[in-house]
C-alpha cells in the first residue's frame, strides 16, 4: 500500500500516512484481500500479540491482543524483522533490503528521525570497511539468535 507525498510548512516533501489510491493499494484493498484478511484475523492478531517487543522480549505474554488495541500499540520495526525471521521470510522470501523498502512504501518516514532509520541510521561492513546503512539492516547483520 503505497502512500502519497505532501508538502510539509517548510515547503519539504514528505511522504504522508494517507494511502495512495493506486492500482496496488486497490488490490490490497478489495474485497477478495480483505476476505482473506478475516479469514485469517485471529492468527495474524495472535502472531502479532507473540512478536510485539514487549511479549517477545519477556518470553511469555506480558501485553494481550485486547491491550494492544486498547492502547493502540505498534510494532516496532526490530520486532518486525524478528517476526519475519522466525518464520524464515527471511532470507527464504524476500531479503532485509528488500523488507525495509517495503516498509518505506507502506509507512514512509515523516520525520528526520525515522527517515535516517530508514536510510543511514544503522552501520554495516562492506569489503572491510565500515559504512552508513538503513539501521534494520545493521540489526538484521547483527543478530546471531533469529529464533
Amino acid at each position: 500500500m503505497l502512500v502519497d507525498q505532501v508538502v510539509a510548512n517548510d515547503k519539504q516533501i514528505i511522504g504522508g500516512r494517507t494511502p495512495r489510491m493506486g492500482e496496488d493499494t486497490l488490490e490490497i484493498l478489495s474485497e477478495e484481500s480483505i476476505k482473506v484478511y478475516l479469514y485469517y484475523l485471529d492468527q495474524l492478531k495472535n502472531l502479532f500479540a507473540t512478536y510485539i517487543h514487549e511479549n517477545f522480549n519477556a518470553k511469555k505474554k506480558v501485553i494481550s491482543w485486547k491491550e494492544i488495541e486498547e492502547k493502540n500499540r505498534t510494532m516496532v520495526c526490530s520486532a518486525f524483522l524478528k517476526m519475519v525471521q522466525c518464520h524464515h521470510m527471511i532470507p527464504n522470501v524476500f531479503n532485509p533490503e528488500s523488507l525495509n523498502e517495503f516498509i518505506m512504501q507502506t509507512i514512509p518516514p515523516i520525520t528526520r528521525e525515522e527517515t535516517d532509520y530508514f536510510e543511514i541510521g544503522g552501520k554495516s561492513e562492506k569489503d572491510g570497511k565500515i559504512e552508513n546503512c538503513p539501521k534494520i539492516i545493521e540489526t538484521y547483520n547483527k543478530d546471531t539468535n533469529p529464533q
